[in-house]
């Protein structure tokens, strides 16, 4: 059940969520995908606050970056590859696009995030939800560490209202092309991961490498 708190961030998060409004006028999955965005970060963040209220302070903070270089491989939604793409090849500009072309090129399966340039995310608005998810308390996590196998208590538990709203799983965008990609190429985590960057972006970002 989603409480009127909730209810009322969800409302929030979709009137302020991040806009283009030029390219979503040309993409119909880009309002869709930055409001489902919208909705997993509030999601985040109450979740946050409600673990901070109980005295947890959160460990992650800008440049830290621990997790890009230690998680090789994330689950993520073909229509997130979709949004990176555009954002790399439409929005990011000057030396860091060209640091990221090379990186993009020059990656091998088990390094760290190609998308990571002088340690913070070049694709931050565009993120995948594994990465928008994963957020640790109490301690910073030394390189090289999963917390969470190693201290799965300090790892966020996502509040599972706001994900469900993110991508109306009871029908809400049924006819819509988020809804449609979703059901009918979902990855399941379990299969071992989606080898983002072992599949190095050949397809989704052939134009951007180039």
């Amino acid at each position: 059940h989603m409480s009127d708190h909730d209810t009322k961030l969800i409302r929030q998060a979709r009137s302020t969520r991040l806009s283009f409004p030029d390219d979503e006028s040309r993409q119909a999955w880009l309002p869709l995908l930055l409001e489902a965005c919208a909705i997993v970060d509030a999601g985040v963040n109450e979740a946050i606050r409600r673990e901070e209220a109980q005295g947890r302070t959160l460990a992650c903070h800008k440049g830290c970056a621990a997790c890009c270089r230690s998680h090789t491989t994330i689950p993520v939604y073909p229509i997130e590859l979709i949004g990176i793409n555009w954002y790399a090849v439409e929005k990011i500009t000057g030396p860091v696009r060209e640091q990221l072309k090379q990186q993009l090129r020059d990656h091998k399966k088990g390094e760290p995030c190609p998308l990571l340039v002088e340690n913070a995310c070049a694709v931050h608005p565009l993120r995948p939800m594994a990465c928008r998810q994963f957020n640790v308390f109490d301690k910073v996590c030394t390189e090289g560490e999963d917390a969470y196998y190693t201290r799965r208590a300090d790892v966020l538990t996502p509040i599972r209202n706001y994900a469900d709203q993110a991508f109306d799983v009871d029908g809400g965008l049924r006819d819509q092309p988020l809804q449609r990609l979703l059901e009918c190429q979902i990855i399941d985590p379990h299969l071992g991961a989606v080898k983002l960057f072992q599949l190095r972006f050949v397809a989704a970002l052939r134009r951007f490498r180039n």
